[in-house]
């Protein structure tokens, strides 16, 4: 089933839309891979991954584990302007957020807006607790995690942000 979420607001005041993510929309996801910089993919995966394997994006969009979002910019649902996920983790109520964003659509408000909806997903699956790791060099994670609210730490080349919900 596909649940819809939005127009979830931007902080710069753009309505993206969301969708969860399924197994035909590795083609879309793997085209935003393309379209997003060597450094945008390295910040994201700590190495410049440019696609994910059909293995990986099914053990991502498998609801047992956790969600997938799709988001689309406001005026049309082709292709996917970046896709953020929320994955169970071996500490109990704990939950990981990964989020990949477009470059043209860096800096507005699209990773917060993923963040805080997958926020609301973790409540409504009974998590405590969201953690997310990334390159110490990722200032945009860094800054994105603490507007929300979260604890950040920056140890051995990596943050770890970690946000009670």
């Amino acid at each position: 089933m596909t649940i819809t979420a939005g127009p979830l607001p931007t902080r710069s005041g753009f309505q993206i839309r969301v969708r969860d993510a399924g197994l035909d929309d590795l083609e879309g996801v793997n085209a935003l891979h393309a379209r997003c910089s060597a450094a945008t993919r390295r910040a994201r995966y700590l190495a410049s991954r440019t696609r994910l394997t059909l293995r990986e994006w099914q053990r991502l969009t498998d609801p047992a584990r956790g969600h997938c979002l799709l988001a689309f910019a406001p005026w049309a649902m082709g292709d996917p302007i970046g896709y953020a996920t929320l994955s169970r983790t071996a500490e109990p109520g704990e939950r990981e957020v990964a989020v990949l964003v477009e470059d043209l659509w860096q800096e507005v408000g699209v990773g917060t807006a993923l963040v805080a909806h997958l926020t609301r997903l973790a409540v409504r699956d009974g998590a405590g607790t969201l953690v997310a790791y990334a390159g110490a060099r990722n200032e945009r994670a860094m800054r994105m995690f603490q507007r929300l609210g979260a604890d950040v730490t920056v140890t051995q080349g990596e943050i770890r942000a970690h946000l009670p919900v």
